[in-house]
């Protein structure tokens, strides 16, 4: 198997000892860990594309069984993963997680206008994970969800997708977080997040080169990875058999 799979390590250690409650009413949101599995690992064509209502003035939605079911179907979780949530009260199967203050707009994302569960936003993920993860793992994740390619889970491959966020976007969650616990982790890491990469392997070698000495890297100047290079006249060359490139 690829090296690349492994990069789910960084989350073998944290599915226990979880027993915080968000009380506020909402709808019911996949977060934490089940939710970085899932950005980690969905395709293009598996991105939720509709915002529901994160306000703690929306209707309440019980997390019943029948609703744990259908999360684990629509985003694609094994029955053998505990369920992570942002729900109502405790319910049986499922983690429960609490928030410091209110969910910013844009935080829950769905597969359609009137969804009845959702999952959190790219942006808040990166915060959440940045309070369980060491800082060089919330890099590293951060960096994922700015990267173009998708690490499905034991398959081996990297399949190419668009960034699911970028620095300018989380910077913009963050601000309009001033309460919520991991925005001071999140903020901490966030200027060595590295954007565009196309596989995990980029990102470490990326940190290794450009993090600073005292984080055990080599501290050069940030680089631009994967970007197109235009030239203001064609790059004309000689091949070894003398011809013109």
């Amino acid at each position: 198997m690829p090296d690349e799979v492994a990069f789910f390590y960084i989350f073998r250690s944290l599915d226990k000892g979880f027993s915080d409650f968000y009380h506020a009413r909402m709808v019911p949101a996949i977060s934490h860990i089940s939710a970085a599995r899932f950005w980690l690992s969905c395709g293009q064509r598996d991105v939720p594309r509709h915002f529901l209502d994160s306000s703690s003035n929306s209707k309440e939605c019980p997390l019943s069984a029948d609703c744990l079911d259908a999360a684990r179907s629509t985003f694609s979780i094994e029955q053998d993963e505990p369920l992570h949530f942002l729900v109502s009260g405790q319910t049986e199967g499922a983690v429960s997680h609490s928030i410091n203050g209110e969910l910013p707009p844009q935080s829950i994302l769905g597969y359609s206008a009137g969804a009845k569960i959702g999952i959190v936003s790219p942006e808040i993920s990166f915060m959440q994970m940045a309070c369980l993860l060491s800082r060089i793992d919330a890099i590293r994740y951060g960096s994922a969800l700015c990267g173009r390619f998708a690490v499905p889970a034991d398959t081996g491959k990297l399949p190419a997708r668009k960034p699911l966020t970028n620095v300018h976007d989380i910077r913009k969650h963050l601000k309009a977080s001033p309460r919520m616990s991991g925005r001071k982790q999140a903020s901490a890491v966030l200027p060595y997040i590295i954007e565009n990469t196309r596989s995990p392997r980029e990102i470490d070698v990326a940190l290794f080169l450009s993090l600073p000495i005292r984080k055990e890297g080599f501290g050069l100047p940030r680089p631009a990875i994967n970007e197109s290079v235009r030239l203001d006249k064609p790059l004309r060359t000689r091949n070894q058999y003398g011809e013109t490139t």
